[in-house]
């Protein structure tokens, strides 16, 4: 067997926080960015500009309308930088219908190397306490793979270094893109022709797209995408190598970091755009930073609205996220699963991000086998290790059940995770648990009963208290609720559906009752609260009664 080798190994992302109403943060020299380049987004309901300034390249080369996703473009400006292209970015903000304007951030990957001992056996997957860790702490893989190893059927956009998707132990597993293949008009392999033959704005894509290079080689020149591949989905029961979570699945190699660790916002924008046009269910991704992007946020959204689910990494900085969020993994929307690592003794490692709030679920990321460029295995540590875990997970859930959408998946993911002490108050939902995620049920559970609710003097927040719910009806206990608020009562799924959702603070579960506190900082004056319960597999109750509420009136002097 080639050599095996490890290293602590993450992304991150240099990036700033901004609004155009904060732009001039993004020229201080606090968050590099690429020289005479902008991102823009045109304002919602401007499909397209048929005067747009040559300099603008959309990012979003699948049809220009908003039905393709949102209409975000590259500006280039030669020459441009510091005051001056802050300056132009102002003329552009007061002379087009914007959005926003933002520099072309520029983002890294970060890497060290640790006295790890060499770890050879993928504890992840199977733990029996072979690396001196904890028997049983694991993702309870095995027990899943009784009812199915995956499917080909399920892709994964691997969006990172690349992959190397000639190795042995991938290669079967590698995404073809069908528009791509076979002859043209003229007897040409499409493969080869130089010709954008399905139309998507790339040419000869037929494995994926290389975003940093602008080619259509997704060929990893630095280890980390083929690593998280492998966790994800490296063949199983060949006799070569390592397993992944899934035996069988469709890896997409969507590559935005270059070989040497650096990529900017641009290219991860149109690369997650590209990859939304693919017949794709997951989006693995793991690298971060500690800022907050526009543009990759309206990305993100366009994964959600897609229903797509995004995996992100936590982040490796050791730090609570609830004070300090970390992105993509903390962007505030409903398809995003963000991942913490665990050791082989089931323990927080030493590096992840954690977060009640924050941080979703964990799954091993420290001294993790899996695949290397060039056809060898080599050990990495991270929250880049566990995230590809956890898209494995997700993936493998949804083999089974593959007429679900995105939040059943979820929720079957998170909800069934095992909460642990090293894991109690850090991590929401815990370690993950494949074979529990696999259970058949299409029972709704029953509607929380006995709600009462006190809103406190200030107004800021409200005790509701209620009978918990059952999970099948009223068998069992609900896994999780969720409440909205709105200045009507909710009466019919599209009212709830149309409502905001407001966060829940604190959970008292008692013997025959749940006491929680909701914020109401930026809720009406007064309004409408209502709660739904949902079940271990994603399934919501009917809606309660609607609890009214009024805050107090502030006091004059």
């Amino acid at each position: 067997m080639s050599h095996v080798r490890f290293r602590v190994h993450h992304i991150l992302l240099t990036l700033s926080l901004l609004s155009f109403a904060s732009f001039s943060s993004g020229f201080t020299g606090e968050h590099p960015y690429r020289p005479g380049e902008l991102i823009i987004k045109l304002k919602e309901g401007v499909a397209s500009l048929t005067n747009l300034p040559p300099q603008w390249q959309p990012l979003n080369k699948k049809g220009l309308s908003l039905q393709s996703g949102p209409m975000i473009y590259k500006a280039s400006y030669p020459g441009l930088n510091g005051a001056a292209l802050k300056e132009k970015a102002k003329a552009i903000q007061n002379e087009w219908p914007v959005a926003y304007v933002e520099p072309n951030y520029i983002y890294e990957l970060n890497e060290t190397i640790p006295d790890d001992p060499l770890f050879e056996r993928l504890y992840g997957l199977s733990n029996t306490g072979q690396t001196g860790g904890a028997p049983g702490s694991d993702l309870n893989v095995t027990s899943a793979w009784d009812e199915g190893v995956g499917s080909r059927a399920i892709a994964v956009a691997v969006v990172d270094t690349g992959i190397d998707y000639e190795h042995e132990d991938l290669a079967a597993n590698i995404f073809t893109n069908e528009g791509e293949t076979g002859l043209d008009a003229n007897g040409e392999s499409k493969e080869i022709n130089g010709i954008d033959d399905d139309g998507n704005g790339y040419i000869d894509d037929v494995r994926g797209y290389d975003f940093i290079n602008q080619d259509n080689d997704p060929m990893d020149d630095h280890d980390h995408g083929t690593h998280c591949a492998g966790t994800i989905g490296a063949i199983g029961n060949n006799g070569i190598g390592v397993s992944g979570v899934n035996w069988e699945v469709t890896l997409v190699p969507i590559k935005i970091f270059s070989g040497t660790g650096r990529t900017h916002a641009a290219a991860i924008v149109e690369a997650l755009l590209y990859s939304a046009t693919l017949p794709i269910h997951i989006s693995s991704n793991s690298w971060g930073g500690g800022a907050y992007s526009e543009a990759i946020f309206d990305a993100m959204k366009n994964y959600e609205e897609k229903g797509i689910l995004v995996v992100a990494a936590a982040g490796n900085e050791g730090r609570n996220t609830d004070d300090r969020p970390k992105y993509p993994a903390g962007y505030e929307l409903a398809n995003i699963v963000s991942v913490g690592s665990v050791d082989h003794w089931g323990e927080l490692s030493y590096f992840s991000n954690y977060g009640y709030k924050s941080v979703d679920v964990v799954a091993p990321g420290s001294n993790i086998l899996s695949t290397r460029p060039g056809g060898s295995y080599q050990l990495m540590s991270g929250t880049s290790m566990a995230t590809p875990h956890i898209a494995g997970v997700a993936a493998l859930i949804w083999s089974r059940f593959q007429e679900e959408g995105y939040f059943a998946i979820k929720s079957r993911l998170l909800y069934n995770a095992r909460q642990t002490d090293p894991l109690f108050e850090k991590i929401r939902h815990g370690y993950a648990n494949v074979q529990n995620s696999m259970e058949e049920d299409d029972i709704a559970p029953n509607s929380p009963s006995g709600l009462s609710m006190e809103v406190d003097e200030d107004g800021q927040t409200a005790v509701i208290r209620f009978h918990p719910s059952g999970d099948d009806g009223a068998s069992g206990l609900a896994s999780d609720y969720v409440f909205k608020v709105s200045e009507t009562p909710l009466t019919s799924p599209k009212d709830w559906q149309n409502a905001e959702s407001i966060q829940a603070r604190k959970w008292e579960p008692q013997k025959n009752q749940m006491i929680m506190t909701l914020e109401l900082l930026e809720a009406p004056k007064e309004g409408y609260i209502s709660v739904r319960s949902i079940d271990n597999v994603g399934l919501m109750s009917p809606l309660s009664e609607a609890l009214f509420y009024q805050k107090p009136e502030a006091d004059t002097p």
